[in-house]
């Protein structure tokens, strides 16, 4: 299994993957949140999601791990599976929604990419290998400050005040994303195929209640374009996303995964600009160089390297 701390050529692949499927997702909710409402956009593409896990595992002969074990008892692989359902989907999903509604969405985008500092955090503490060095600290940092310059300084006004719980609440989610990345890494089994489709299904099942309690979508009347929105979202955000996902963080570990929460906003900005003539400000350039020479920080490597050339990487004992 290649180190986490040394990237290979099919982890930034995966991540550039990873990237554009993220970053589509901010202008397909855009568009789906048109016809349907939150809820409702979540339960569909986790069921969307389970379903092209599913169809791809079990083409390629994956199996579904047994959910009892042969001395009885939950086997515990699903109650990762659970956890990872929950920190990494139906929690931080419902928190940034509900956030949201007393929050804008530049400080909303903020907030959120405190998730790769936590994740960087987490794994120093758990995580053989994945140490905090002052070079890998420092792209991080410039990072943060790119998606601050990106999304408006101005946004950071809004801290504190009638809307500190809802701030919270999208914070909450950064940390739940950052504890499922953790979760991911610790899981026995590590097959990206299957863990993606029972996940997602878990997901849905959990959002269901949830979407047709409180949505009754089945009132709705939605448009093609919606709709079609909504089906992409599901394909390729959630589904191929989710798989990819799993990939990476079991190749290079969660703390390089993390780096698309950088990459995402200015690859949404870049697509905003093509598809949806927004128009590209000078600030956006200048977030985007300091997104990008962050993220090149964070990946030197000093000359007193670690024992993770030749260490295999893992959970600390």
């Amino acid at each position: 299994m290649t180190s986490p701390t040394h990237p290979k050529a099919k982890d930034w692949a995966f991540l550039t993957a990873l990237t554009v499927f993220w970053g589509a997702s901010y202008a397909l909710i855009a568009v789906a949140l048109e016809g349907y409402p939150p809820l409702t956009i979540v339960m569909v593409r986790m069921y969307i999601s389970a379903a092209i896990g599913f169809a791809w595992a079990l083409t390629i002969g994956r199996r579904v791990p047994r959910l009892v074990r042969p001395e009885g008892g939950i086997a515990p692989i699903w109650l990762y599976f659970l956890a990872m359902s929950i920190a990494g989907n139906v929690a931080p999903f419902f928190l940034v929604s509900w956030g949201q509604t007393a929050v804008s969405s530049s400080l909303t985008g903020i907030l959120v990419a405190i998730m790769p500092l936590v994740t960087l955090a987490l794994a120093h503490i758990l995580i053989t290998h994945e140490r905090i060095t002052l070079t890998r600290l420092l792209g991080y940092a410039l990072g943060f400050g790119g998606i601050v310059v990106l999304l408006g300084v101005g946004a950071l006004r809004g801290l504190g005040g009638e809307g500190a719980l809802h701030q919270f609440a999208i914070v909450g989610a950064a940390l739940c994303y950052s504890v499922n990345a953790i979760i991911v890494r610790f899981m026995p089994g590590r097959d990206p195929f299957m863990s993606a489709a029972v996940v997602s299904l878990i997901a849905a099942v959990l959002a269901t209640p949830l979407a047709l309690s409180i949505d009754q979508p089945w009132t709705l009347t939605p448009s093609w374009p919606a709709t079609a929105a909504l089906i992409a979202l599901g394909v390729m955000s959630t589904g191929f996303a989710t798989i990819v996902y799993f990939a990476l963080i079991h190749s290079a570990g969660p703390t390089f995964m993390s780096l698309t929460n950088y990459l995402a906003p200015p690859f949404a900005v870049v697509l905003g600009v093509f598809l949806l003539d927004e128009e590209l400000e000078i600030t956006a350039l200048v977030a985007l160089a300091m997104i990008l020479a962050g993220v090149g920080l964070s990946q030197l490597r000093g000359s007193k390297s670690s024992p993770s050339n030749t260490a295999p990487p893992g959970p600390k004992d």
